[in-house]
């Protein structure tokens, strides 16, 4: 399909549109929309932005739009970063996330520069929500004390200046530790300086404990910190702990209150059902679970993000437990609809 888009766009395009099999369709449709992306941006932009209007018209998949849109985004915005972004915004809200993130992450390979000064005139909004991660870290890597110049020139109460404070505190620490503490220790007191202190302790944590393979050493390892850190430190640790199991059992031998209920929360969400030991003790879980504080919106939380991972491995015994929760009668129609 590249080849023959190549020769004649028009026609492999419509081509593409009317294959009826799904994976000949997604196979025709990344050729055309590769080709387009590096050939012509301009013009496959239109056309997938009148495809998304009516879907028929370009495709039946979603997906092959996401993947139009993203490439598209990548290639056009090194020739021209005004009208790729303009293009973007004139996309649906929840399909602007992907071409956004591509778009910017390329850029900045490309000139970092260029992409630095465009977001410093970002005016607060979408752009700017989906771009700041992307933006903090790469000026952090390639020259920190700029942005740490311009963050600190920011005003106050001006929320970007401490989330940008925050991430280069986090992105400094994963770079040069040294730097990052000396930078911190000179903040201002008060809340930003408080989270960046914290970042920058959960970044060293999270680092050392790649070389620990004893749970409770690591456990122990947080629980050596000052504690205004040690709440972070263990969430890091539930989050990432490569042993899910040794996980669980711990949390089980933590007294019931706010702060198991906060882990077992951040245990539930990190899930990964198809890395989990087939014997993983879902049932173990979903007691935590149900001892959480029940006027807490986590407790629902976790119950319908266990609830559909748990399905993914033992359909039967989560449905069974699903049916007996507190969580109201539409959400369980809602899960069960969704895994049939």
């Amino acid at each position: 399909m590249f080849q023959w888009a190549a020769q004649d766009f028009q026609v492999a395009l419509a081509w593409a549109r009317q294959t009826q099999e799904k994976t000949a369709q997604h196979s025709a449709l990344n050729g055309v929309t590769l080709w387009a992306s590096l050939h012509a941006p301009q013009e496959m932009s239109v056309l997938l932005a009148e495809g998304y209007d009516d879907p028929a018209a370009l495709t039946k998949s979603k997906v092959a739009f996401q993947l139009g849109v993203s490439e598209i985004a990548e290639t056009w915005v090194l020739k021209n970063p005004q009208a790729t972004f303009q293009w973007i915004e004139s996309l649906p809200d929840e399909s602007r996330i992907v071409p956004v993130i591509g778009a910017v992450s390329a850029w900045a390979e490309m000139d970092l520069t260029a992409v630095v000064e465009w977001f410093k005139k970002l005016p607060p909004g979408d752009l700017r929500i989906y771009t700041t991660n992307i933006v903090a870290e790469a000026w952090a890597k390639k020259d920190s004390a700029s942005a740490r110049k311009w963050v600190e020139s920011l005003l106050d109460d001006d929320p970007l200046k401490k989330e940008m404070t925050i991430l280069l505190a986090r992105q400094m620490t994963e770079e040069n530790p040294e730097t990052a503490v000396a930078w911190v220790e000179k903040l201002p007191a008060g809340q930003t300086s408080q989270e960046a202190s914290r970042e920058v302790v959960n970044v060293q944590f999270e680092n050392s404990i790649k070389t620990i393979s004893d749970f409770k050493e690591a456990v122990s390892m947080a629980q050596t910190l000052p504690q205004e850190y040690q709440e972070s430190a263990l969430t890091s640790l539930v989050k990432k702990w490569e042993n899910p199991e040794e996980t669980l059992e711990w949390l089980k031998t933590l007294p019931q209150g706010s702060p198991r209920d906060k882990l077992v929360n951040d245990f539930t969400k990190n899930l990964f059902p198809s890395e989990l030991n087939p014997k993983f003790q879902f049932s173990d879980l979903a007691l935590l679970v149900e001892q959480m504080n029940d006027d807490s919106h986590e407790r629902s939380f976790s119950m319908i993000g266990l609830a559909m991972d748990w399905m993914k491995v033992d359909s039967k015994a989560a449905k069974e437990w699903l049916q007996q929760t507190s969580l109201p009668d539409t959400v369980k129609e809602s899960i069960l609809k969704s895994h049939p």
